[in-house]
Order: structure tokens, then sequence, then C-alpha cells
């Protein structure tokens, strides 16, 4: 009895001798879901779909009100003398309006939080979503993914989940 034959994790055709579970690279680029991801973020750019944000520059802007810099010390040096001064001076206009701008970025973190956007940088703030889903058959292939801010991705399954538990018409008639 011979081995059976490995099949592409993709197209499902013999994988060649020297593969282990793709045809080939343009097969590996078509399905294989870290790479639709990277071709859909290339493709679209961190724009939502549905509501325009751009999701990436929502992340950077969130990542800036988290930080405060107090003037950096090196930059005040002047022929290897340190500007004592005018250093201490820019250290006192800086922590006066650092509080203000604590304040300002405290109500800008609220106001994200409160729309639904992630409580952090770290992660993405943007989801590859399936127009036709992955569950009902939906291939994750680049036609068929689009880019949601997380926002618009939550709202979206939200409503795909109540859809499915609302009974077909024709099942109703049965």
């Amino acid at each position: 009895m011979q081995p059976e034959k490995k099949k592409c994790r993709g197209c499902h055709s013999n994988v060649p001798k020297g593969r282990s579970s793709w045809c080939s690279n343009k097969c590996y680029d078509t399905y294989e879901p870290r790479r639709v991801r990277w071709f859909c973020q290339e493709r679209d750019k961190f724009i939502c779909y549905h509501c325009g944000v751009d999701a990436e520059k929502m992340r950077k802007r969130y990542e800036h009100a988290c930080k405060w810099e107090t003037p950096i010390q090196y930059s005040y040096f002047c022929d290897g003398v340190f500007q004592r001064e005018q250093y201490d001076h820019a250290v006192k206009i800086s922590l006066r309006h650092e509080r203000r701008w604590r304040e300002a970025a405290k109500k800008r973190i609220t106001t994200l939080r409160a729309a639904g956007w992630p409580n952090h940088a770290c992660r993405d703030w943007w989801e590859m979503d399936h127009v036709a889903p992955f569950s009902e058959s939906g291939l994750t292939i680049l036609e068929n993914v689009r880019t949601l801010c997380v926002v618009c991705h939550k709202k979206r399954t939200k409503k795909w989940h109540a859809d499915r538990k609302q009974p077909n018409s024709q099942e109703a008639l049965l």
C-alpha cells in the first residue's frame, strides 16, 4: 500500500516532492492567511471599508496620547558645555504644559474607549473581514477580504450573529 500523497493546503492538488504543505509559491501567497492579511493591508492601507477611518493613524494618535516626553538633556549641549539655564527653562515650560496635555489626553483616550477602540496601542486597530464568512465556506483569499476598523468589525460581527439567530422565512413556513 502506497502512502497517501499530501494535498496542498490551498488548492488541494498534490504537493510536489520537496514541498511540505503548498504546491507552489503562488498558491502560498493566495491562500495562506498571514500572507492574505499582509496583502490586504498593502491594498487597503489600513482604511476601513465601511467608515473610511485610517485605523493605523488612530492607533498612532492613541500611542501619542499616552506618552509625554520632557526635554532631552543632550540636545542642550553646545560645544561640549551643558546649557543649564536654557534646559531648566525648557523643563519649567514643559511641566507647565504637561498638566494641560495630560488632561486633554485623558479625555481623548476616554472618548476612544467609549467608542469601542482598543485599550492599548500594541495591537492592530484594524481587522481583516471576510465578505463571505469563513464559516459559510468563504475562502481566505484577497478577493474575499477587506479592511475594517475594530469598531466596524465588532458591529458587523454582532449583526451577522443576530442574522444567523433569526430563522429563515422558508423554515418558519414549514
